[in-house]
């Protein structure tokens, strides 16, 4: 096995859990908990139009049609 599918590995049972916990305190969908547990993982800048969003912080959220 390789060293970086190994870490991969390992990383991806926390990101779930990271997502999970994160639903939970900002009552999102799992799929929406996904995407923001990623991209703070990632250090990444969300920007979206979703506005299940548009309450955290650390989301750039932009309403339709602006």
């Amino acid at each position: 096995m390789e060293k970086g599918s190994e870490s991969a590995n390992q990383a991806l049972p926390r990101c779930f859990l990271y997502a999970a916990k994160i639903g939970m305190e900002q009552k999102l969908a799992m799929v929406d908990s996904l995407i923001l547990a990623t991209a703070l993982i990632h250090h990444a800048e969300l920007w979206t139009q979703d506005a299940d969003f548009s309450a955290i912080d650390a989301v750039r959220y932009f309403k339709k049609g602006q």
